[in-house]
C-alpha cells in the first residue's frame, strides 16, 4: 500500500501491518507530533531503538536527514531491509544490535504467534516464548554511538518491550549532550523496572518535561497533550519526555495537530 509517499508491503495478518493497511499508520498521533517536531531542526536526526519491522524508520526517513535504527532481530532487520531496498531509500542506516546498559551477549526472546511477531530480551514479555530464543549482541549505547561517530541526534523513540530502562541508561551522557525529544513506551514490564514515576523522571537530565497524547473524549477526537501523572503513568503507553529548551516548541507542534 501507499505509505507517506512511499510503498509499504505488508501482511494483514501482522499487527503493525494491519493498522497500516486500515489506518494508514500505526501510533499516527505520535507519528505526526514527532514529524512535526522532526520540520523545525535542521536536518535532524532520529534514533529507532527498536526497530522492529521499520513502520517508524520508513516513517521518519521523509522527515530526518538521517535515520538511525537499531534491531537485533534478524528476522524483522530482513524486513527492515527489504523495505528500504524497496522505496531506494538512502538516509536509514541499519545497526544490528540491540542497545543497553552494558556490553553483553543476551537471549532475544521471540514470539510464536505471526501476528505478533514482536521480540523481547526479557523472556514471556508481548507474547513472547519463554523457550524460543536467539543470541545477539547488546551494546553500551553512549559507547556504541561514540564508536560509529554519532554525535548528534534530535528525536529518539525506544521501544524494547520492558527494556527501556537499560537503553536510558546506556545513553544517558548523549541524552545530557543531546538534550532529544524522546518518546518512550511505559508498558507493565517497563513500569516495574523503572519503578515509581519519580523514579522513572529521575533517569532524564534535569529540566526534562513529560507528556502523552491522548485523543480527546466528547464530540472532539483530535489529539491533545496531556501531563504525564501518576495515573496516566500506570495506565502506560508512549510518553514524550522533552528538554525544557525545547518545550515551546514542542507545545506548538502538538497544539497545531489539535
Amino acid at each position: 500500500v501507499g505509505f507517506e509517499g512511499l510503498l509499504y508491503p505488508g501482511r494483514a495478518d501482522h499487527f503493525i501491518d494491519w493498522n497500516v493497511l486500515f489506518h494508514g499508520l500505526y501510533e499516527a498521533d505520535d507519528l505526526r507530533l514527532l514529524a512535526a517536531v522532526a520540520g523545525a531542526y535542521d536536518r535532524p536526526v532520529f534514533l529507532d531503538v527498536g526497530a522492529n519491522n521499520g513502520h517508524h524508520s520508513l516513517f521518519m526517513s521523509a522527515h530526518a536527514a538521517t535515520v538511525h535504527a537499531f534491531e537485533p532481530n534478524p528476522g524483522a532487520r530482513r524486513v527492515l531491509a527489504e523495505r528500504i531496498d524497496l522505496n531506494r531509500l538512502s538516509n536509514v542506516v541499519i545497526h544490528d544490535c540491540a542497545l543497553g546498559a552494558a556490553d553483553e551477549h543476551r537471549r532475544l526472546y521471540v514470539s510464536d504467534q505471526p501476528e505478533f511477531p514482536g521480540a523481547s530480551l526479557i523472556p514471556g514479555v508481548n507474547r513472547t516464548a519463554t523457550d524460543k530464543f536467539i543470541d545477539v549482541r547488546v551494546c553500551n549505547g553512549d559507547c556504541y554511538l561514540g564508536e560509529n561517530d554519532i554525535t548528534r541526534f534530535d528525536l529518539i523513540k525506544i521501544d524494547v518491550e520492558g527494556f527501556e530502562s537499560a537503553v536510558l541508561d546506556g545513553l544517558r551522557r548523549n541524552i545530557e549532550r543531546n538534550r532529544p525529544v524522546v518518546l518512550v513506551e511505559i508498558s507493565q514490564e517497563s513500569r516495574s523496572r523503572f519503578g515509581a514515576l519519580a523514579e522513572f523522571q529521575d533517569r532524564f537530565p534535569e529540566g526534562y518535561r513529560f507528556h502523552v497524547v491522548k485523543r480527546a473524549s466528547g464530540l472532539s477526537i483530535s489529539p491533545r497533550l496531556v501531563p504525564l501523572n501518576e495515573d496516566v503513568y500506570r495506565t502506560g503507553g508512549n510518553v514524550f519526555c522533552v528538554s525544557a529548551e525545547r518545550a515551546e516548541l514542542f507545545e506548538a507542534c502538538a497544539n497545531a495537530m489539535s
